[in-house]
């Protein structure tokens, strides 16, 4: 079960430019373990997948992997699940990757298909495992995630490295302030699994991007226009050069049937008595489109 302690409901919003690939946090590690420890716990009195068995076979595979002896640090008499939590609490980065990728590919490959008893839902109590710790990357706002059975990175570090950044860096200008924040407010409200409001925020730094283009070229609007007419004062003005017309009116159709249409109809209106919930890839796609139209509009000044 995750549980968030009081003062992770009201700690402050934190600030963070894109994922984190190469450095986890302690608690990252400490739960990540919890959760790996807890599955191979269910097995300690089955009889052909015993919890020492288990931790064995992942210390065989992993060395042998890693075409070492052994993993350094243990003495001759710690069991194999010492010998690998110790590995897993001292390594960080590709090391504590590749371990924890073996580890949930076990409990996925071969201990899906053989439950320690009857009594136990194996391939539930996994899926719950696998969730919780995709929880916690998301918590910690790292790029990873274990789907169809091997670990991913959860987002193309390309989309960020040549979107999410760029724009981040244009709007770090103080004259884009209002709109930076709530463009990092998007991706902490993602972080959280607040996805309706993660898509706002995304929508609310579109618009409020073009909202300060029209006050620097001082064109006339109002505060309470939707992206819609924005964009549409944008064009009657001009700010989209002549020679690439066909071009912007595509994208134009692009930005009126993409972000503003997705807010619309995942965030924008009541849901009746059926609560709804946005998945994940609405989300990732919500962010970063708004990224690519914030890039390129500023481009444009």
């Amino acid at each position: 079960m995750i549980f968030k302690l009081f003062t992770q409901r009201n700690e402050p919003e934190k600030q963070f430019d894109v994922y984190e690939y190469k450095c986890f946090p302690e608690q990252f590690i400490n739960q990540s373990f919890y959760i790996i420890y807890d599955f191979i716990e269910l097995y300690k009195n089955d009889w052909n997948f015993r919890g020492d068995k288990i931790w064995n076979d992942i210390y065989d595979i992993f060395v042998r992997q890693l075409g070492v002896v052994g993993l350094d640090g243990y003495y001759t008499n710690d069991t194999f699940g010492s010998r690998i939590e110790k590995y897993y609490r001292t390594h960080n980065g590709d090391d504590l990757l590749n371990l924890l990728d073996l580890i949930f590919i076990y409990f996925d490959k071969y201990l899906r298909k053989n439950p320690p008893s009857e009594h136990y839902n194996i391939s539930e109590i996994l899926d719950e495992s696998i969730s919780e710790l995709n929880y916690r990357f998301k918590q910690y706002g790292l790029g990873y995630e274990f789907t169809n059975g091997e670990l991913i990175k959860k987002t193309n570090e390309i989309i960020h490295t040549e979107i999410v950044k760029p724009a981040l860096s244009l709007l770090h200008d103080k004259n884009f302030k209002g709109a930076e924040d709530e463009f990092k407010l998007a991706f902490e409200n993602y972080k959280k699994g607040q996805n309706k409001d993660a898509i706002l925020y995304a929508q609310k730094s579109f618009e409020s991007t073009m909202k300060i283009i029209c006050k620097r070229k001082k064109f006339e609007y109002e505060e309470k226009f939707d992206s819609k007419k924005l964009l549409e004062i944008l064009r009657l003005q001009g700010f989209y050069p002549e020679y690439l017309n066909k071009q912007l009116v595509q994208l134009s159709d692009l930005l009126l049937s993409g972000l503003p249409r997705l807010r619309n109809e995942e965030a924008g209106h009541g849901q009746g008595e059926e609560i709804r919930n946005v998945e994940n890839n609405y989300v990732e796609y919500a962010i970063h489109l708004a990224a690519t139209n914030i890039v390129f509009l500023v481009s444009l000044l």
